[in-house]
């Protein structure tokens, strides 16, 4: 793939490590496990150093449990590698699943020397990664994320990763691209009145707010 990639001029890998975890206990040697990992990803970083790796996290799936299954242990090994070229992709339905508020991962990434290089959006219900249409589950999690990747400064992809098994699939991108310009036109005609709502630190104020904005 990073052949592929240097010929089609790609300066970006996706990788998603989707065995690389277990399922039992006292059957895998979390720390050997975690240095070939370490190892393999640092072995690609320097061998293409014109190629950017961004590793993609998710709690579960195919594994009970993932190696990189959070942010904040997937910016660890990123970091562990030692290469500048590895960094991090979030996906929101895999963000979601792991419990996190993916505005507080993406000021992770940020603090970690600007990790974050990929961005994929989906929706779910937390439980499970049922790629649903963006915004149809948390709508107001995608305003505070896009809020955070501006003032994060994020200027990579924006990626679908969505697969409608029962609903019309094309369908289903173009109502998430709809709801993400939607998201947007929300944070361009209220960046300033955002801010002051995080600075103050006032629920209330903030629900008056996006009652304002939604209704």
């Amino acid at each position: 793939m990073c052949q592929a990639a240097l010929i089609m001029g790609c300066d970006l890998l996706n990788i998603w490590p989707g065995q690389d975890g277990y399922d039992y206990l006292l059957t895998a040697d979390y720390e050997q496990h975690r240095e070939w990992l370490c190892q393999a990803i640092q072995t690609l970083a320097t061998e293409y150093p014109q190629i950017r790796f961004a590793l993609e996290y998710k709690p579960k799936e195919p594994r009970t449990h993932s190696y990189l299954a959070r942010m904040a242990d997937s910016l660890l090994l990123a970091q562990e590698t030692g290469c500048d070229n590895v960094g991090i992709t979030i996906d929101t339905g895999h963000a979601f699943n792991a419990g996190e508020v993916v505005g507080e991962s993406i000021v992770l990434a940020k603090r970690a020397g600007d990790r974050l290089m990929h961005m994929h959006f989906n929706d779910n219900h937390a439980a499970w990664d049922d790629d649903m249409i963006v915004g149809s589950v948390h709508t107001v999690c995608y305003i505070e994320m896009l809020y955070w990747l501006d003032r994060c400064g994020y200027d990579g992809y924006f990626s679908m990763d969505q697969y409608p098994y029962r609903e019309d699939a094309a369908g289903c991108i173009g109502e998430s691209i709809q709801w993400l310009i939607a998201f947007d036109e929300i944070l361009k005609n209220n960046r300033p009145a955002i801010s002051e709502l995080v600075a103050l630190g006032d629920p209330i104020a903030t629900s008056r707010f996006l009652r304002s904005v939604l209704v």
